[in-house]
């Protein structure tokens, strides 16, 4: 299973903070690496979201269609800047 590094944003012009996925919070403005350090895109590019509810367990579907079973996720929209 893939492992992303999570960063919650601090106080702007405070930096980041690595947290575990299942504890962002609505609101929270974060970012996500991929175990190669590489960011991770959303549809628009964007490479910071803004958490628009609270993390939940889902199925998901990978790339290649394989079904991964009961992975957190959470419903987002861009940050603005991004």
């Amino acid at each position: 299973m893939i492992m992303r590094k999570v960063q919650r944003r601090l106080q702007v012009g405070e930096g980041w903070e690595d947290i575990r996925f299942c504890d962002l919070h609505k609101g929270d403005v974060f970012r996500l690496f991929e175990d190669d350090g590489e960011p991770v895109k959303g549809k628009l590019g964007e490479t910071e979201f803004i958490a628009s509810g609270e993390p939940y367990k889902a199925n998901a579907r990978g790339t290649n269609g394989e079904i991964f079973e009961n992975v957190w996720t959470i419903e987002t929209v861009p940050s603005p800047g991004f």
